[in-house]
């Protein structure tokens, strides 16, 4: 019986997982079609969006928390170095992905896609509050996941590569440890 019920669970999460991925697919395509208009940015608009500073506040944060992992590196269990380096390292793809996003929007001049920018960096700015810096990897993690759809259309609208999640790790991981080493020098 107990075997029945683990081929059961196991099943469900298999759909649960393609269900997911394919809502993922669905909300990517819709994401894409909200930003193929051909009206463009008000002068007001684009001025106003190269005047922002969320992306630039959220930055910052990122800084002094990777000055705090290079103060606490040798003292942080390996659980609590896994979180902070796996909450870093999104951090800091999700911050200059949306700047780049930002900048590319802006030379497109397309008020449907700024729209959609629009909703990337509130999601973004959302996503970075400062209690996202206190979740653990796998919450940080859930947290991109909600932001990605909107990132993906972004990226591909703009024609950036689109990075899966290991990607990411694997070329943040390295950026980071650049960081800290380079802090720890000081």
């Amino acid at each position: 019986m107990v075997e029945g019920e683990d081929l059961f669970s196991k099943r469900e999460r298999e759909m649960t997982l393609r269900t997911s991925a394919q809502n993922k697919e669905e909300l990517i395509k819709f994401y894409k079609n909200l930003g193929q208009g051909k009206e463009k940015i008000p002068p007001e608009m684009q001025e106003e969006e190269k005047a922002s500073v969320v992306l630039e506040e959220a930055e910052k944060v990122l800084e002094k928390q990777i000055s705090d992992l290079s103060r606490t590196l040798r003292t942080l269990s390996k659980e609590a170095l896994d979180n902070s380096v796996a909450r870093l390292t999104i951090a800091m793809f999700v911050i200059e992905r949306t700047k780049k996003l930002r900048e590319l929007v802006l030379e497109k001049d397309n008020l449907d896609l700024y729209a959609l920018f629009v909703s990337l960096r509130n999601a973004v700015q959302e996503m970075l509050a400062p209690a996202y810096y206190t979740k653990s990897r796998d919450e940080s993690l859930g947290d991109y996941l909600d932001v990605e759809p909107l990132l993906t259309a972004c990226s591909e609208i703009c024609g950036l590569t689109v990075l899966s999640i290991t990607e990411i790790s694997s070329e943040y991981n390295i950026k980071l440890a650049k960081k800290v080493e380079d802090k720890e020098k000081k």
